[in-house]
């Protein structure tokens, strides 16, 4: 999707390639932002969901700086959310981590409030 962007539409991006773009990606040039996960995650099977990231994890290699954003309603479980974004499975009584799985930071925000 960022290539067919980068390349397609925009005529300011001249010379785009995914190698490059890639390479760039992975020495930390670029902050990338995947914004609505959550709102993806409702859309369909949460294998659906997990072959998803499976894809977007492709970004997160090296020094790579990708920031996914979202609700945390978007798990329905602890599990769910320590498979997606930590990269583990549970085996019997024992978590077992993907290999090259990368782990996710969570930051939680506080609601909004009127300033008094």
């Amino acid at each position: 999707m960022i290539g067919a962007v980068l390349a397609g539409t925009n005529p300011a991006v001249q010379g785009y390639s995914f190698p490059l773009f890639a390479h760039l990606n992975a020495i930390g040039r670029f902050v990338v932002l995947l914004d609505g996960f959550d709102e993806m995650k409702h859309m369909m099977t949460f294998a659906d969901f997990t072959a998803n990231f499976d894809e977007l994890n492709k970004l997160a290699v090296q020094a790579a700086k990708v920031v996914i954003l979202g609700r945390p309603t978007a798990f329905l479980s602890d599990n769910e959310k320590l498979s997606v974004l930590r990269g583990t499975r549970q085996i019997g009584r024992t978590r077992v981590r993907t290999p090259g799985a990368p782990r996710y930071v969570d930051i939680e925000l506080q609601p909004f409030s009127l300033l008094s």
